[in-house]
């Protein structure tokens, strides 16, 4: 797992708990208004944390 850590910034790629923080913001209508997807149901985010989690599995990767 590729893994970045700071003091103030964690990044690494998503797990299956990841959903509920995401869906956090990925369910407000104003944050997603001017996109494509959203707001999210609880469906939508595990779906999208699914395949997220299925695309950094891939060898080589081609999606983040």
């Amino acid at each position: 797992m590729h893994l970045i850590d700071t003091k103030q910034l964690l990044l690494r790629p998503y797990i299956p708990e990841d959903w509920e923080r995401v869906h956090l913001y990925a369910s407000i209508p104003e944050f997603s208004q001017f996109d494509v997807w959203g707001p999210n149901s609880i469906e939508d985010t595990k779906k999208f944390v699914a395949e997220c989690i299925a695309k950094a599995a891939e060898r080589p990767i081609q999606r983040y």
